[in-house]
């Protein structure tokens, strides 16, 4: 079992995935969920880490922040947990080159729903395509300092991160694996239902991938799920086209950029 797991499987299911779902049910024998914390963790580590951070500014560039504050930003993405840096940089890159072609990696189209909605992460098969297509991402990763030292020691920085949770308390620890749980549900909905024609889907761009903008996810992901904005224009910060499409992580990043200090 466990050799097939490694060779079947990447780092990220075996040592964020099953020990995250095994801690999750440990500490909610021991506690009650505090949603404050959570919506804490959603800040800082969903909005901020991923949203911002991950999407953003690792996989775009869509703004350039002050040089001090990048390791910070690259903490955040890496507690949150969703993917090493350097694999969020590089999986987003494959996805707008290929978008809902056979080969890419997170289309409902070309997958399951399942690996379009997270497999595409935890599966081997498609971090060897990812590899494969984007050699230059991967290159221009390792040759920036920031980007090395989390991708050297990710998983050492998350699991020293669970012993300062566990030694404050356990309910603060609860809280933040009930975010990792929410926010695998909020980014899942993007990669996976907001390439698909569901109700309240619409198209502003008559983009050649199969992109949607849609109501309640473009809300619940607080403006990610404007997603045929994005892919009309990927290097835009903010993806608010219509009136309504409000674009909380693009006024989060702008408020980022505008911390002092010499930029890149």
């Amino acid at each position: 079992m466990i050799s097939y797991i490694r060779q079947n499987f990447t780092p990220q299911f075996s040592l964020i995935v099953i020990p995250y779902f095994i801690f999750t049910f440990t500490c909610l024998y021991f506690s009650d969920v505090k949603w404050t914390y959570v919506i804490f963790f959603m800040t800082i580590l969903g909005l901020l880490g991923n949203g911002v951070v991950g999407h953003r500014l690792i996989a775009h560039r869509q703004f350039t922040p002050a040089k001090w504050t990048i390791p910070i930003l690259y903490l955040l993405c890496t507690l949150a947990a969703f993917a090493p840096v350097w694999y969020w940089r590089a999986q987003h890159w494959h996805h707008h080159k290929h978008s809902d072609q056979d080969i890419d990696v997170h289309s409902p189209h070309s997958q399951t729903f399942f690996d379009s909605f997270f497999g595409w992460a935890l599966k081997q098969k498609f971090v060897k395509v990812v590899l494969t297509t984007e050699k230059r991402s991967l290159r221009e990763s390792l040759s920036d300092k920031n980007m090395q030292f989390f991708y050297n020691y990710n998983y050492y920085l998350i699991y020293l991160f669970l012993l300062i949770l566990a030694s404050i308390s356990i309910e603060l620890l609860l809280a933040y694996f009930i975010f990792y749980w929410l926010e695998i549900l909020r980014l899942g909905l993007i990669t996976s239902l907001a390439h698909i024609n569901i109700p309240f889907s619409y198209r502003n761009f008559e983009t050649k991938d199969k992109s949607y903008n849609n109501l309640v996810i473009g809300y619940l992901t607080f403006g990610f799920g404007w997603h045929n904005n994005h892919h009309a224009n990927p290097m835009l910060l903010d993806t608010q086209i219509k009136w309504w499409e409000f674009d909380l992580e693009a006024k989060l990043a702008k408020i980022i950029n505008c911390i002092p200090g010499v930029k890149k």
